[in-house]
């Protein structure tokens, strides 16, 4: 059965969450030598047994100060019963700095969001954003648009590479960013619904059973 755009908004708050959670533990590791060697140690960076985060320490499985920010905002959402897309996209707002360079991509990662819950799996996502992103009468324009633009032309030029060529790119990117990024790239991926995510994740993300609760009062999805 095809998912409706409910079930897909409540996969993209089910897969954001779990993602944030399975990030934590190698949040804000920006030493690539320090990374390397993490990674030695153990090459599956996802929830990872000790944290390595250079400047706060939590629990395996608990969400990040992003995370924490975010639950909040669903219990918000879920008491006003403010449905879908709507708050969908305040939840995905709280992922947005107050840093120039971090907004504008930010923004334009929410086109993707949207993209994605609005109409399900998409070849032609990349053309259609950077379409809106080089529209001039575009909705929430910023400073960096054509530089996030360049940025995403360029993924586009790669995506004839292997999987072998392209992995190690994508665990790097995942792991030189922060949980937020990790956030943003859950959503994307798992916009296939709450079906999509690998059940070991979902029985490590300590807050997954109370996060199945908000997120089927605030979507309406009867697949989660």
């Amino acid at each position: 059965m095809a998912l409706s755009v409910a079930d897909r908004a409540a996969g993209a708050i089910i897969g954001s969450a779990v993602a944030d959670a399975a990030a934590q533990p190698m949040h804000w590791v920006y030493n690539l030598q320090q990374l390397e060697e993490y990674l030695a140690d153990d090459p599956e960076p996802e929830f990872r047994s000790e944290s390595v985060n250079p400047f706060y320490r939590r629990e395996t499985g608990r969400q990040s100060c992003y995370g924490d920010q975010s639950y909040v905002l669903l219990e918000s959402l879920s008491e006003t019963k403010l449905k879908l897309l709507i708050g969908f996209k305040w939840f995905c707002s709280m992922k947005i700095y107050n840093f120039e360079s971090s907004t504008d991509s930010k923004f334009c990662s929410e086109r993707f969001l949207e993209h994605f819950i609005l109409n399900g799996a998409d070849p032609e996502v990349l053309p259609t954003v950077l379409k809106q992103l080089n529209d001039p009468n575009r909705t929430n324009p910023q400073d960096l648009d054509k530089a996030v633009a360049g940025q995403i032309q360029e993924v586009k030029e790669n995506l004839s590479k292997s999987q072998k060529e392209l992995i190690p790119a994508v665990y790097q990117i995942i792991m030189r960013y922060n949980c937020s990024d990790g956030i943003i790239m859950g959503c994307v991926c798992l916009q296939v619904g709450v079906e999509g995510i690998p059940e070991s994740w979902k029985s490590r993300t300590l807050r997954y059973s109370s996060l199945l609760e908000l997120t089927e009062i605030t979507t309406g999805s009867e697949r989660v």
